[in-house]
């Protein structure tokens, strides 16, 4: 579970062109909002725009579908490894694969292989100071693009914009 170790001013990162919204510092740290030692590390994320949760099975590949009650779902749930400061590999528990963005295959799970590529890698910032709560940003570390989900177009990967000003890229833990 990521929890802020640093309270710091809003501000904004550039990576590439693309504008993040960060609030403060985090790391990986003992389980909080409702976690037990035995789930740590183990998340549901949702999106704050709809409402839905990212969700991966051989049936319908990676999506995003209603938040199962008591995250109980293993289609629902993501594993993490933390490559260095704020960049993950997510694993999804029910599949075993990884989120992976491409150019040639856009957003999708797929075979884990965790130091061959940096496609598999997340840069996440939390937005603590945002008044709507917390929320988390995932940008791909080799295409620069962010996870997005609205109604019109289902979860994708787009051009990462301000979180303050789109909330269909913004993620919290459910």
């Amino acid at each position: 579970m990521r929890i802020p170790i640093a309270a710091a001013a809003a501000a904004t990162l550039l990576v590439s062109g693309a504008v993040i919204a960060a609030g403060s510092a985090t790391a990986n740290a003992a389980p909080t909002r409702g976690q037990t030692a035995a789930t740590a590390g183990i998340e549901v994320w949702e999106n704050v725009h709809t409402g839905l949760c990212i969700d991966d099975s051989a049936t319908y590949g990676l999506r995003t579908t209603t938040c199962t009650p008591g995250d109980t779902n293993t289609h629902q749930q993501w594993t993490y490894t933390t490559i260095y400061a704020h960049t993950e590999i997510l694993k999804n528990v029910n599949t075993g694969l990884c989120i992976d963005d491409s150019d040639a295959y856009g957003l999708r799970t797929t075979t884990c292989t965790p130091g061959n590529s940096n496609e598999h890698q997340w840069f996440y910032q939390n937005g603590t100071t945002d008044p709507r709560g917390d929320f988390y940003t995932f940008q791909d570390q080799y295409t620069y693009r962010c996870w997005d989900d609205s109604a019109t177009y289902g979860l994708r990967d787009t051009t990462c914009t301000d979180p303050a000003t789109n909330d269909h890229q913004m993620w919290e833990i459910h």
